[in-house]
């Protein structure tokens, strides 16, 4: 068996960009469907409903933590294009349960940066957040009629608990607070 390669994909994000779900079958039956979810260079063909949960709760949760600490938008400058142009783009394939992980923007890091499994994504404002999110949206109801109602949550339920989820965190911080300065007065 060959040794797997150690990949890592990383995409800055950085203003609008366009993005599209689309349907794909593997065989003349339809068999075998998945979805291919794609937000300005990066492209995600999604297999299974465990991975566009795993990838779509990722970017609900991107969406209730980081979107007030974003600019709304980043100065871009033009770009001229000389005899030819060549843009990068990336391919990722996901299959099964994601590990995500969102780190919002911080001291020293400007960016959003949402990871899922081996790939990484730089979102620099709140302009390219709701393109991937929007994309992500979409890819949600859309997975619905993919791979089954049951077994794909909504967008709307995904948002829901990645805001109940950061309530408890800022509660669980600021009792931590609390129990730091209930020693200091003793």
């Amino acid at each position: 068996m060959a040794k797997p390669w150690d990949l890592r994909v990383t995409v800055d994000t950085v203003g609008h960009d366009s993005c599209r779900v689309r349907l794909r079958r593997l065989t003349p039956d339809g068999s075998h469907a998945h979805l291919q979810v794609r937000a300005g260079p990066l492209t995600v063909y999604v297999l299974d409903p465990a991975a566009l949960t795993d990838l779509a709760s990722a970017w609900a949760a991107a969406q209730v933590r980081a979107a007030p600490l974003l600019p709304i938008q980043l100065p871009v400058a033009a770009i001229r294009h000389g005899p030819g142009a060549a843009y990068p783009i990336a391919e990722v394939v996901v299959e099964g349960r994601q590990r995500w992980n969102i780190r919002p923007p911080q001291n020293g890091q400007p960016h959003l940066l949402v990871t899922a499994g081996w790939m990484s994504v730089r979102v620099h404002d709140r302009v390219a957040l709701d393109s991937q999110v929007r994309a992500w949206a979409e890819a949600a109801a859309f997975g619905g009629r993919v791979f089954g109602r049951r077994r794909t949550p909504s967008f709307d339920h995904l948002l829901e608990q990645a805001q109940i989820a950061a309530v408890r965190e800022a509660a669980a911080r600021d009792d931590r607070r609390a129990d730091r300065n209930v020693g200091r007065d003793r």
